[in-house]
């Protein structure tokens, strides 16, 4: 008899998990809430407009290995586009320069790039080539911050305030003082494991373009994504789930169930089906910021450029990236992450506040120029993971035989991100075909 397995929330990493599973010959069915797959993996046309935008900017590094399988498995990896040399622009009050360098230059090219790099002092390049020298042989027993960790290994103000608080800001979206140590040495031992991992991807369309395939694949293997479709309870039988309901009351059964959701969603569920959920006090989520910018003219910066000393973290210029914006416009994003307390403001006053930096920083002349704005502020764009919480995600097994949870936010030992997703759901999926074999 062919199994069949039932996945509640349709993100990066119940798609994962699907077509892993699917293309392992079981039936699945993949249940989504909303009417769009992808969760902050999305995009939507803006009225004003008519140009397709994105929740949010995302860029990817080479060391996304799951989440490039999972868009090669959809046939979309091709619509990446890599940076052909590694490069970055940092921005503040004084001006810019860029950190860049040839990735086909030598073992470690970033760490040979902040030679030629303005911003910082000799000192401050000695003590990050260093760092990363040794980073392979850092072990991290008690937990500390990323502050108190560089701290320790003697790197600089400045070395931390240009090179390493950007980076930490970018994977983590969690502060230096706040950000766990442990998962900071593991994102950058991947980094410069090699050259290739290093490199930076953009998407060249759309994000929803990227992950719009999964409909049809999951159809050729006999399989099926259902939106607009919220589960809400599972029935508990003998310490396995026997089945699940959404919240119309319709049942549904499978032999195994993966919960692919955010940790708030998860603890409805548990909590509607008798189960206990005292994780949910550990965790809260940690809000992204991102203002889309119309002008006139174009700003003198980068692809992408890092603003340093305002709220502002990140500034993109789409019209790069995209190579083409249907508006006629040139088209930017300002990124801010960990933006809790500048989400609290009316959005005027963010936008207002985002625009004023960019004017500080010398890249918007006339606020005139500015044809239009689209604020976005996404409040639950990452679970916020701090070395408070960081021991406490939760494995991918549960105390229930046929039951699975996976998503950014469960123990993966990478930081939030659409690769800790993807990872999670192959995993998820992993551990549902052993489960199976072992029954």
């Amino acid at each position: 008899m062919k199994r069949k397995v039932i996945i509640v929330g349709a993100g990066i990493a119940g798609i994962n998990a699907a077509i892993i599973l699917a293309k392992a010959g079981i039936e699945v069915r993949l249940f989504e809430a909303k009417k769009n797959i992808g969760g902050r993996c999305f995009s939507f046309t803006d009225n004003s407009t008519g140009d397709v935008i994105d929740n949010g900017q995302h860029i990817f590094i080479g060391a996304y290995n799951n989440f490039f399988d999972l868009l090669r498995n959809l046939n979309t990896f091709d619509l990446l586009k890599p940076q052909s040399n590694f490069e970055i622009n940092y921005i503040d009050k004084k001006g810019s320069d860029k950190l860049a360098t040839n990735l086909s230059c030598g073992k470690l090219p970033l760490a040979l790039a902040l030679f030629n790099f303005r911003k910082l002092d000799f000192k401050s390049k000695i003590s990050i080539v260093l760092l990363i020298l040794k980073i392979n042989n850092v072990r991290i027993d008690n937990e500390i911050s990323c502050l108190d960790f560089l701290r320790q290994n003697l790197q600089t103000e400045l070395a931390i305030k240009y090179f390493w608080e950007p980076l930490i800001l970018a994977t983590l979206n969690q502060s230096v003082e706040k950000s766990p140590a442990s998962i900071f040495v593991q994102v950058i031992k991947i980094m410069f494991q090699n050259v290739q991992n290093a490199k930076i991807y953009f998407s060249s369309v759309p994000l929803s373009k990227l992950i719009e395939p999964a409909h049809y694949l999951l159809q050729k293997y006999n399989s099926e994504i259902i939106t607009n479709t919220e589960i809400t309870k599972l029935d508990v039988v003998n310490n396995i789930i026997a089945n699940c309901y959404d919240k119309v009351g319709q049942e549904y059964n499978a032999d195994a169930y993966i919960l692919a959701l955010s940790f708030d969603r998860l603890a409805r569920v548990f909590s509607n089906s008798g189960i206990s959920a005292d994780f949910q006090t550990y965790f809260e989520f940690s809000p992204i910021i991102s203002l889309y910018i119309w002008t006139k003219t174009k700003l003198d910066c980068s692809e992408i450029n890092a603003l340093v000393g305002t709220q502002s973290h990140w500034l993109f210029d789409l019209t790069k990236i995209y190579n083409s914006v249907s508006s006629g416009y040139s088209l930017y994003t300002v990124t801010i992450s960990n933006a809790k307390e500048l989400c609290r403001l009316p959005h005027s006053e963010i936008s207002k506040t985002i625009i004023e930096e960019l004017n500080y920083l010398g890249l918007i002349k006339k606020t005139e120029d500015i044809v239009h704005t689209k604020l976005i502020v996404d409040k639950k764009a990452t679970v916020s993971i701090d070395i408070a919480n960081s021991k406490k995600r939760l494995p991918i097994e549960t105390a229930y035989a046929n039951l699975f949870i996976c998503g950014d936010w469960v123990n993966t030992l990478l930081p939030a991100t659409l690769e800790s997703a993807a990872l999670s759901g192959k995993l998820a999926a992993e551990r549902a075909i052993s489960y199976f074999k072992s029954t």
